[in-house]
């Protein structure tokens, strides 16, 4: 999961190929996504705390979840936009 540079936007277009599946946090839970990957990974964020803007990570939606953090999924196929709003954390892979 990131966060765009400077709290933008982002739009991804799919031009061709297989669907990509993207996982994404609401803005308004950014602060809880990120206690919870702190208590999760800790030594991770032992001597920086800003690591989640200079590393993406990935960690498993169940167990956000049972941070009582919302995580949405979608699967984005051939000929479809997709755009994300500051400070959502979001990825994907095809």
């Amino acid at each position: 999961f990131h966060v765009e540079d400077h709290a933008l936007f982002s739009i991804n277009y799919s031009h061709t190929g297989a669907p990509k599946t993207w996982y994404g946090i609401p803005s308004h839970k950014a602060r809880a996504f990120e206690e919870a990957l702190a208590q999760d990974i800790p030594e991770g964020f032992k001597g920086d705390r800003k690591l989640l803007h200079n590393l993406t990570a990935m960690i498993s939606p169940a167990k956000l979840r049972a941070h009582d953090v919302p995580v949405y999924r979608l699967v984005q196929r051939p000929g479809e936009f997709v755009v994300t709003f500051p400070d959502a954390y979001h990825g994907g892979f095809s």
